[in-house]
C-alpha cells in the first residue's frame, strides 16, 4: 500500500537535483536514484502498489513496479494491467474530437438530437457542455440511489442512461461547471450511435490498434475479463481485497484497462498529431470560460494545471481497488503515469512529485510544526464554497482531518500558525480570521487556483 512519504526532500537535494531555475541538473543516474528513493518511499514491496512511468524527450527514463498483485502474492509486473478509471475520459474526448475532424459531428450539436430519447429538460446541452462538464447533468454516482452493492451488477447503456435521465438539471446548461460521469457516458452513446460501432469497437479501431497499444480493452458488457490484478480497499486500518464493480457503470467515463507503457504510447501518439490535429488537441487544452467570467482549469477530458511553473496537462482517476494518473508537462517534454491496485487519493501529487524531479524541480517538503490538541477545535466546522460543495473539518484523535463530502478525507499537517498541508499531497489550506480572531473561512490552495470556504457551522 502507498506509505509515508518521508525524508525525500534531503535525498534530492543530497542529489543536486532542485533547482530555482528551469534548466536541468544532475545525470540521468542522478534522476533515476531520486524517482526510485520517492517510488520506495511510497510504496512496500509487500503490500499492494504500483507501476510507473517517466519519460522525457520521448524516452524512457525510468519505469519500476513495486508491491504486490494480490494480498501474499505475486509481485507487480511493468506489464500488468490496471483499471484506469476516469482516465478514461480523455480517451473519449479524442474520440468525439476525432468525429468532429471527419465532419460526422459538431461541438454545438445538441444532446437531445443525437439521443433523442433524452428528456426534453437538456434541449440546450450540447456535446462540447458533456465535453467539459458544464452541462448540468448530475453525475450518478452522486446520486442517493446509486451504491457499490447496485455498482457490483452489469447494466446495459439503456439501463444506465434511464438511472439518471429523469434527474433534474443541477444548472441551467452552460452555466455552471460539475465533474459529471454521466455526461460522459452519454458522450460514449453519441459516438456509438454516430459511428454504428459499439464504444468498444470504436476504440480499438481508431485509438488502440493504430497507436499498438495492445493492452489495452474497454469493457462495456458481454463476457467479463477477469481483472490480472487484484484492486484493494484500506478499511479500518487494515487492506483488504476491494469490492469488484461492473465497468458497465462508468462505461466511456472509466471503463478502460491499460498499462504505463500502453499509456505511454498513448502519449506519443497524442503529441505527434496521429490521432487528432494538433490544432484540436489545443483546443481540446483551453480551459473553460463560464458566463460570469469564471475560469475553469478543465478542457475536453483534461485538466490543466501546473507542475511547479510549467502548464501541465493531466487527469487522475479513482475506482473500487484502483486508482490512476497521468501527467504531461509540454514544455518540458515529460510525461509521467501511475497505476495502483488500490483506491488511493493521493495518486494525483505523487504523480507530479515525479514529473516535478523529471523536469529538475522537486518540490520542497514543507516543515511541520506542533500544534497543541485543544487549539484544533477552533478550526472544525463546516465548509461550503461558492458551488455548494461541502468540506468538514473536524479534529480525530489530535489530528486535524478534512472531509469533502461525497469524496475521500484526508488528514491535514500543521506547517505554520493557521497553514496547513494535506497530508503527502501539493495542496494547502490556510485558515481566515475576522477582527475578533475568528476562524470564519478557509482558503484552498492547489496547484491550479485558490477556492475559497465559507465557515457554516462550527
Amino acid at each position: 500500500m502507498p506509505t509515508k512519504n518521508t525524508e525525500i526532500w534531503s535525498i534530492l537535494i543530497a542529489l543536486g537535483l532542485f533547482v530555482s531555475t528551469p534548466c536541468l541538473a544532475g545525470s540521468q543516474e542522478d534522476y533515476t536514484a531520486a524517482l526510485r528513493q520517492l517510488v520506495e518511499a511510497t510504496f512496500d514491496s509487500g503490500e499492494p502498489g504500483g507501476t510507473v512511468l517517466v519519460a522525457r524527450g520521448g524516452k524512457v527514463m525510468y519505469q519500476t513496479s513495486r508491491g504486490v498483485a494480490t494480498l501474499g502474492g505475486r509481485q507487480l509486473f511493468i506489464t500488468d494491467r490496471f483499471r484506469i478509471a476516469s482516465v478514461t475520459k480523455q480517451f473519449t474526448a479524442v474520440a468525439i474530437l476525432q468525429l468532429i475532424e471527419d465532419g460526422r459531428l459538431q461541438l454545438e450539436d445538441r444532446l437531445v438530437v443525437l439521443v433523442p430519447e433524452y428528456p426534453e429538460h437538456a434541449r440546450d446541452v450540447t456535446v462540447e457542455m458533456l465535453l467539459n462538464h458544464t452541462s448540468g447533468i448530475r453525475d450518478f454516482t452522486r446520486m442517493d440511489s446509486f451504491s457499490l452493492t447496485r455498482e457490483q451488477n452489469h447494466v446495459t447503456t439503456i439501463e444506465l442512461v434511464d438511472f439518471f435521465k429523469d434527474e433534474p438539471l443541477e444548472f441551467a446548461p452552460g452555466s455552471g461547471r460539475a465533474y459529471s460521469n454521466a455526461g460522459y457516458a452519454l458522450l460514449g452513446i453519441i459516438i456509438e450511435r454516430v459511428t454504428g460501432m459499439t464504444y468498444a469497437e470504436y476504440l480499438h479501431a481508431a485509438i488502440f490498434q493504430p497507436t499498438g497499444m495492445a493492452n489495452t480493452t474497454a469493457e462495456i458488457g458481454g463476457a467479463v475479463e477477469k481483472d490480472p490484478v487484484q484492486g484493494h480497499a484500506f478499511i479500518d486500518g487494515e487492506v483488504v481485497p476491494a469490492v469488484r464493480t461492473s465497468l458497465t457503470w462508468p462505461f466511456a467515463a472509466g471503463c478502460i484497462r491499460s498499462t504505463v507503457e500502453d499509456l505511454h504510447k498513448w502519449d506519443l501518439a497524442l503529441w505527434a498529431g496521429e490521432l487528432v490535429s494538433l490544432e484540436m488537441l489545443n483546443q481540446a487544452h483551453q480551459p473553460t470560460i463560464l458566463p460570469d467570467g469564471t475560469t475553469v482549469h478543465y478542457g475536453y477530458g483534461w485538466d490543466l494545471s501546473r507542475v511547479q511553473d510549467d502548464p501541465s496537462i493531466e487527469h487522475g482517476g479513482l475506482i473500487s481497488g484502483f486508482s490512476s494518473c497521468v501527467v504531461s508537462v509540454p514544455e518540458k517534454d515529460v510525461f509521467v503515469t501511475v497505476l495502483v491496485n488500490q483506491a488511493w487519493g493521493g495518486v494525483f501529487d505523487f504523480t507530479v512529485k515525479l514529473a516535478a524531479i523529471a523536469i529538475g524541480e522537486p518540490y520542497e517538503e514543507p516543515t511541520v510544526i506542533e500544534i497543541p490538541t485543544e487549539a484544533l477545535a477552533q478550526y472544525e466546522g463546516l465548509y461550503t464554497d461558492t458551488s455548494g460543495n461541502q468540506r468538514r473539518i473536524e479534529n480525530r484523535d489530535g489530528r486535524l482531518h478534512s472531509q469533502r463530502v461525497g469524496g475521500l478525507g484526508i488528514w491535514l499537517v500543521p506547517i505554520s500558525t493557521d497553514r496547513f498541508t494535506m497530508e503527502n499531497q501539493l495542496t494547502e489550506i490556510s485558515f481566515q480570521r475576522d477582527q475578533h480572531g475568528d476562524v470564519i473561512n478557509l482558503q484552498l490552495h492547489s496547484r491550479a487556483e485558490d477556492t475559497r470556504w465559507y465557515r457554516v457551522k462550527p
